[in-house]
């Protein structure tokens, strides 16, 4: 999923509300929380829940996580492979990138060919990332990853051009500013 729209707009009330909802809803066995918060204070406060099994606010450390996220999805694959199925029966795992832009442009290729072989194999896997950004261009967000990245929520943002790289369409200009 993909979380976008202008400063202001409220990315980190929906990515909240979700974490809640998440942690309302399921037991840590039922659905874990990796959490990569490049800003070091959005997620920040959710790191001690019993669901959180890894936090990152740096780049290095978010490539760790991501490494492990990427094991544990093989690992999985194996198991499905094994059991002669195609979907994973057991815990979801999801991951939340607050300001993902900003951990792309620090990360680079190495990371944005981590979170593609996520995004390409995760749902099968149980395994969902959910992806917070200020800012969608072909930079912040390059189109080996837009094309994964299932859903969309847009926001406010200023131009019809922003609306079509989050949505595919226009619309999110005209969105109230704090909606």
């Amino acid at each position: 999923t993909l979380i976008a729209g202008s400063i202001g707009s409220g990315k980190s009330t929906v990515e909240e509300g979700m974490i809640y909802s998440l942690a309302c809803n399921f037991t840590p066995d039922e659905a874990e929380l990796y959490l990569i918060d490049p800003k070091m204070v959005e997620l920040d406060p959710w790191r001690a829940m019993p669901h959180c099994s890894g936090y990152a606010d740096d780049v290095e450390g978010a490539t760790c996580l991501l490494d492990e996220i990427y094991e544990r999805m093989m690992r999985r694959y194996s198991a499905m492979k094994e059991a002669g199925e195609k979907k994973f029966t057991g815990s979801h795992i999801y991951c939340f990138i607050d300001e993902m832009s900003d951990l792309i442009m620090n990360g680079g290729k190495p990371v944005i060919a981590k979170i593609q072989k996520i995004l390409q194999l995760g749902r099968a896997a149980r395994i969902h990332l959910v992806c917070c950004s200020q800012t969608v261009s072909r930079y912040s967000v390059p189109s080996v990853l837009q094309v994964n990245l299932t859903c969309s929520v847009g926001l406010h943002c200023k131009a019809a051009i922003d609306s079509r790289m989050i949505i595919g369409q226009a619309g999110c200009e005209a969105l109230p500013l704090y909606g």
